[in-house]
Parts: C-alpha cells; structure tokens; sequence
C-alpha cells in the first residue's frame, strides 16, 4: 500500500457519493471525477444530480451516472447502488455523505 493509504492511482474506479448534488458531496465528486474516477452520484433532486453530472464529466470523469435516491429507504439505496455498478462496474469507494435537514 502507497503512502497516504491509497493502493494505487483511482484512475478507472468506481465512486459511489451520496448526497452529491450539493456542498460537500458535491465538491468530493467533482475532486474524484478529477482524478479520473467513474462517479455514480446519489441524492434526492434530479435537477441538483445532473448539474452535478456535467460537472464531473468536464473535470475527468470517465464515465458517471446520477441516480434521484432517498437514502433513507433502503430498498431505494440498494436500487441504486444496483443501477450504479450496472452503469459502471462495481464500487471500489463509497463516500458516505447524505445527511438529513
């Protein structure tokens, strides 16, 4: 293992980051589509989601999906983890970001 913890460049992974179509969540997704990761973005408004998507594309991404998920109903999640390693493989990196208001 690389120092800082990472194995190995995240160029080609699979991100998964919830509560990405704002704040924080969003600012983790554009840095990982940065780095050339496939991001599946997960939050509950599709407007915020696809600007959001655009965003990653146009700073690296190689691929990225956007998929409207309320996580707290857990059938919801696991269909939308289920879309995300359809669209781009499975997950090697989940950020855990969604909170509630």
């Amino acid at each position: 293992m690389a120092e800082g913890g990472l194995s190995g460049p995240p160029a080609g992974q699979v991100a998964l980051v919830t509560g990405a179509g704002r704040g924080i969540g969003r600012e983790i997704a554009l840095g990982l589509a940065a780095a050339g990761m496939r991001v599946g973005l997960l939050a509950r408004t599709r407007s915020t989601l696809d600007a959001t998507l655009s965003e990653c594309v146009a700073a690296g991404a190689t691929k990225a999906v956007a998929v409207p998920t309320d996580v707290t109903h857990t059938d919801r999640v696991r269909g939308a983890v289920a879309t995300v390693e359809r669209d781009l493989g499975p997950v090697d990196l989940l950020v855990a970001n969604a909170g509630l208001r």
